[in-house]
């Protein structure tokens, strides 16, 4: 038998999904039909329903998230929850991407904003405006580096700046040797930094002052203190040392020794004869009583048994003028108002005394004071020693007319060294006799007659003098002209060689050149004498050219 089936729909079946078929009903229950409601498939939007903000029309009436408080948010583009002020938007639900909270200083590092911890780096870490506030160290400034800070200069910093040391202990940023890790000595300073001024138990002796360069009178003084010393069982050695010559006792060869004031203090005179108040070195030495000070004059060192005694030695500054002349830098000599040789003569430094002028001819002056009875001179000297090879001055003015006691000297002399000083001499002088016809001379020394030849010089300027140093030979040449390789024999004024195995051996002689006053007298006019050169050349053996050479005159 055939069957129907037969399917019956609910009404509310049939309106499923439908919009509105029949307004008056309410499918999505909120109570408001079809036809009044705006969204009749979600009961949470209707004509009653509370506006809320989600980006849709709860209320049905034709307006978004209308009457609804904006918020500001700001892009967070580290994503470290805190935003930037130069990226905003305005709404009332948060947009991807952006924060409710602003303040980050730096929105491309997740480590930097207002929640971070601040971290010595140079850095804002925290957006408070300030950089490392709070977690930098203090560095204190090292000024002698000898790793101990002076607490007086202080720095705060991440890491130590150049010169700057984290240990504020110096008690003296300015001696490295004083510091908390130096060893106590006897110096009148606290060298350990622990409050205490020479706590040791060790003698010793130091200077507290030392004159001035060129001082006079009681301004030339050596003062000194020692510790744990008495004067009856001890005494001080004092001794300078000269420029052109040497180590010597003071305050005299005899007595050679100072005594300890009960205090332990003492002091010394040493400026008691020649140019004393030209020293450069001092060196003082607390020996026993009864110990014999050796007598020293003119010694290029200190003997080393003085050095097992407590001593104490410095380097005085100097006002050494110095002057720049034919690419070489050459020292001017001066004797403090004194006396020295050759002469003897008062050097002099002054502007108007020596001088290099706009051609760069060197200007050397010799004269007398108003009196007649003080004589001075001018000498430049190198300070370190050329050796073998050729010794080049050329004149570039008259000398044969020069007052016969004038003396102009071109040579190498070692002041320190032993006779004869590895000296060799272009000299031009009538040796305080006018009628002497000659007016120049080689000198090899030490000085005999077999050793010297004097010729004669015209008035003509420029003059080429010079001397080849060998081992085992001295050349001496002199040409008209300021000459150069090749020279020629026409242009030869004179010539002599001194080949000889007493011919001096190259040392610390150093080149020279002096105008002064033959047995320290001067012009028996008063006239002054000014001479110019023009220049100096040293040539070492190897450039020199072969095959020069004339008559040996051993």
């Amino acid at each position: 038998m055939k069957r129907t089936l037969i399917v019956l729909v609910a009404p509310a079946m049939l309106l499923m999904g439908m919009d509105c078929c029949d307004p008056e009903y309410d499918q999505d229950g909120d109570g408001y039909p079809c036809k009044a409601d705006c969204d009749d498939n979600d009961p949470d939007i209707h004509p009653d329903a509370e506006e809320i903000c989600d980006g849709v029309d709860n209320n049905c009436n034709d307006e978004v998230d209308e009457g609804l408080e904006l918020v500001k948010w700001f892009l967070d583009a580290d994503g470290d929850g805190y935003g930037t002020e130069d990226a905003t938007m305005t709404a009332c639900s948060q947009p991807d991407g952006f924060v409710p909270q602003a303040g980050d200083c730096n929105d491309t590092s997740p480590e930097v904003n207002p929640g971070a911890e601040e971290v010595c780096n140079n850095t804002d870490d925290d957006c408070d405006g300030q950089v490392d506030e709070g977690v930098m160290s203090p560095f204190f400034l090292d000024a002698d580096s000898d790793g101990f800070g002076d607490p007086a200069v202080p720095v705060e910093a991440c890491s130590a700046p150049e010169g700057y040391v984290i240990d504020d202990s110096d008690c003296d940023d300015t001696h490295a040797a004083i510091n908390p890790d130096a060893t106590e000595v006897c110096d009148g300073m606290d060298n350990d930094c622990d409050a205490l001024v020479d706590d040791t138990e060790a003698q010793g002796i130091y200077f507290t002052s030392v004159p001035a360069y060129c001082a006079t009178g009681s301004e030339c003084y050596l003062h000194g203190d020692s510790c744990n010393a008495s004067s009856s069982m001890e005494k001080v050695a004092p001794f300078i040392y000269v420029p052109d010559y040497g180590w010597v006792n003071k305050p005299y060869w005899s007595p050679n020794t100072v005594s300890l004031q009960s205090d332990g203090s003492w002091s010394a005179d040493v400026c008691t004869g020649g140019v004393d108040q030209t020293a450069t070195e001092y060196c003082a030495f607390l020996v026993p009583v009864d110990y014999p000070v050796p007598t020293i004059g003119g010694s290029s060192t200190l003997p080393a048994e003085l050095f097992e005694f407590p001593n104490h030695c410095e380097t005085r500054e100097t006002t050494r003028k110095t002057i720049e002349f034919s690419g070489h830098v050459w020292n001017v000599k001066q004797t403090c108002g004194g006396t020295a040789n050759p002469g003897p003569c008062h050097y002099v430094d002054g502007e108007d005394d020596i001088w290099v002028d706009d051609d760069g001819y060197l200007h050397l002056r010799a004269y007398g004071s108003s009196s007649g009875s003080t004589w001075y001179c001018t000498e430049i000297y190198l300070d370190e020693p050329l050796g073998y090879g050729e010794y080049r001055w050329v004149l570039g003015s008259d000398v044969s007319s020069m007052d016969p006691n004038a003396v102009l000297g071109l040579c190498t002399f070692d002041t320190m060294g032993t006779y004869p000083y590895g000296e060799i001499d272009l000299e031009f002088s009538r040796w305080g006799d006018p009628d002497d016809p000659t007016n120049a001379q080689y000198v090899v020394q030490p000085y005999t007659s077999a050793f010297y030849y004097r010729f004669t010089v015209d008035g003509s300027y420029p003059v080429t003098h010079k001397f080849r140093w060998e081992d085992d030979d001295v050349l001496f040449r002199s040409f008209a002209g300021d000459t150069a390789y090749p020279e020629s024999a026409e242009a030869q004024i004179d010539c002599q060689d001194y080949a000889s195995s007493k011919v001096p051996d190259a040392g610390n002689e150093v080149a020279r050149a002096n105008l002064w006053w033959f047995t320290g007298h001067g012009s028996e006019t008063g006239a002054s004498e000014e001479v110019v050169i023009r220049s100096f050349r040293f040539v070492p053996p190897e450039q020199l050219p072969a095959g020069e050479s004339c008559e040996s005159w051993e």
